[in-house]
């Protein structure tokens, strides 16, 4: 009687643990936040999305509840409208008071997966901000345009002078609401 119970005991367990690995090897499901400004110097639109250091793609609600530690890392994906031109920004910031600066390791590339595909590569543009990627303008088009057939977009930036590597993935599956304030403000994809 004892055999059979621990049996089912042991199935139920080895079911429940099973489930809960098949859960947590998912990817959370992040929000895009939506803004756009109507300024003197004319219309703009943004969509953000975001990603913290052991969390995964998340949510900016999510995000500013998270229990991020001194030294964590998150990363901000941001397609952006400004006076017609299309622009992809990939920003990391480290979480606490007491922030070192992070200074990106840039060689003028960036090397993208979406969805398991072929990696791809993206030019980056120098910037006064060390911890920030400005895709070009003429692949930022591109890339956008791949993004929204796809759900979800992977790149692994070196952190400069401590050689760490860093494995972000953003959830891009809900970019196609953006699309009309992106035509909106004048940037057709």
């Amino acid at each position: 009687m004892k055999m059979v119970r621990f049996a089912r005991l042991k199935s139920k367990l080895v079911f429940l643990l099973s489930a809960f690995l098949v859960m947590n090897t998912l990817p959370a499901q992040a929000v895009w936040q939506f803004e756009s400004d109507n300024k003197s110097s004319g219309l703009s639109a943004y969509a953000s999305t975001f990603w913290a250091e052991g969390f995964g793609p998340v949510s900016w609600e999510r995000l500013l509840n998270l229990p991020l530690d001194d030294g964590d890392l998150w990363a901000t994906l941001t397609v952006g409208c400004v006076s017609k031109k299309l622009n992809v920004v990939i920003s990391v910031t480290q979480a606490g008071s007491g922030n070192d600066e992070i200074r990106l390791d840039n060689p003028g590339y960036l090397t993208i997966t979406l969805n398991g595909l072929p990696a791809k590569r993206y030019r980056t543009v120098g910037s006064d901000y060390p911890d920030t990627f400005y895709v070009s303008n003429t692949d930022s088009k591109a890339l956008v345009k791949t993004m929204l057939k796809r759900s979800y977009l992977t790149l692994s930036p070196r952190i400069k002078y401590s050689n760490k590597k860093l494995s972000m993935l953003f959830d891009v599956t809900a970019l196609t609401k953006g699309k009309t304030r992106f035509k909106y403000a004048g940037c057709t994809i």
